[in-house]
């Protein structure tokens, strides 16, 4: 395939936005429709959601509408109309005769890391005129971009129809604990075995220490404030405090308590000091097990942030968690239902472990589609 190097405007139009007066934007619909940025970019198409009655410079229909400033540049988007268009963006077009703009659109993607790298250093990227204007390509002839086009048209579109199967499998995957532990646990509750979770399970609140008492240096204890210290399974402590308040002992649940994280969960290895973000929560002994206890916290902090829907910020203070009604079979039953559920949950991570790496592989295949079409050049992998 014989290709010719070129400057990419000898090959395509290009359209440098300039912003309209700030006086002549609305959302009325009056004037016409204007795109700043990809805050617009939906999908295959932008959407409008602002207007100007003083038009500057235009993208026409089917024309690519490529960010030019700031961290989104090297973005694109097909323009489905005429919009009025402002400085973070340009319109593309290939010149007839010469070059594809479905060509344009993929060679675009191979080019922009290349064209970012001329702005490196720069505290706000920023990609002029003249400096896509002059920049070269490679270009095979018209026929064989159109073939190119339509050959990753195809393969993309292939690439699209299994990233949607495969992220439909996976959330289908990561609803299923919800589903399991609703399953168990309303075939569990009873009017006869329901109890305050205070009376069945310790739960001591998390209580700050003074500030001046927090190092990063491991002098005292260490100290959890929240789900910042979440590790996938035990926390992972980054500060310690040498005024320790309440305290988490090894095998305790530590359960959130304010804020949108309110619910999450996670098992104390050590002990450890707690904030006012925590509660620690352990089962009485011969009463609860605390591994049937930390499944069942998911349907309790389902119902207690059910009541506190509308709330600005969530709380939930101890008398509010002590006196949550919470299921307590016999003991040997929780010791069953809680080995049941580690085993079934444990296979729906599996699962959806597969299928997220289904989904990575597929996310870098476009990449490589590029990179065969256009031998091996460098291509952008976003």
């Amino acid at each position: 395939m014989k290709k010719i190097a070129v400057a990419l405007g000898d090959i395509a139009e290009i359209v440098m936005g300039q912003s309209p007066p700030g006086s002549s934007y609305n959302r009325t619909g009056v004037g016409e429709p204007l795109l700043n940025g990809p805050a617009e970019f939906r999908g295959r198409n932008p959407i409008a959601v602002q207007w100007t009655t003083e038009p500057t410079r235009f993208a026409a229909s089917d024309d690519i509408l490529f960010c030019v400033r700031g961290a989104t540049t090297g973005r694109k988007c097909w323009s489905d109309r005429r919009y009025a268009i402002g400085r973070g963006l340009a319109a593309i077009r290939g010149r007839s005769s010469l070059c594809d703009t479905r060509f344009l659109w993929f060679l675009l993607d191979v080019v922009t890391e290349r064209l970012l790298k001329r702005a490196a250093g720069s505290t706000f990227a920023n990609l002029p005129g003249e400096e896509l204007l002059s920049f070269r390509v490679d270009l095979p002839p018209l026929a064989e971009q159109e073939r190119i086009a339509g050959r990753l048209t195809e393969q993309l579109a292939a690439v699209e129809r299994a990233r949607g199967a495969a992220q439909s499998r996976l959330a289908a995957a990561e609803s299923l604990p919800a589903a399991y532990l609703r399953e168990v646990f309303e075939g569990v509750e009873t009017e006869d075995n329901l109890a305050p979770l205070g009376e069945v399970a310790h739960v001591e609140m998390g209580q700050s220490p003074p500030g001046s008492s927090y190092n990063s240096k491991g002098h005292g204890k260490p100290l959890l404030n929240g789900p910042t210290e979440f590790g996938d399974v035990h926390p992972v402590a980054v500060q310690w405090t040498t005024e320790p308040t309440r305290f988490a002992e090894a095998g305790d649940i530590l359960f959130c308590v304010r804020g949108a994280t309110t619910g999450r969960k996670c098992r104390s290895d050590r002990q450890y000091c707690i904030g006012r973000g925590l509660a620690a929560i352990r089962g009485r002994d011969g009463v609860v097990d605390t591994n049937y206890l930390y499944y069942l916290l998911d349907v309790v902090k389902d119902r207690l942030l059910a009541k506190a829907a509308g709330s600005t910020f969530v709380n939930l203070p101890g008398a509010e968690l002590e006196g949550a009604l919470v299921a307590v079979p016999a003991l040997p039953d929780q010791r069953r239902i809680a080995a049941d559920l580690a085993a079934r949950l444990a296979g729906t991570e599996r699962l959806a472990e597969g299928i997220r790496a289904e989904l990575a592989a597929i996310e870098a295949l476009p990449a490589a589609l590029l990179r065969e079409a256009f031998g091996g050049s460098e291509v952008n992998d976003d």
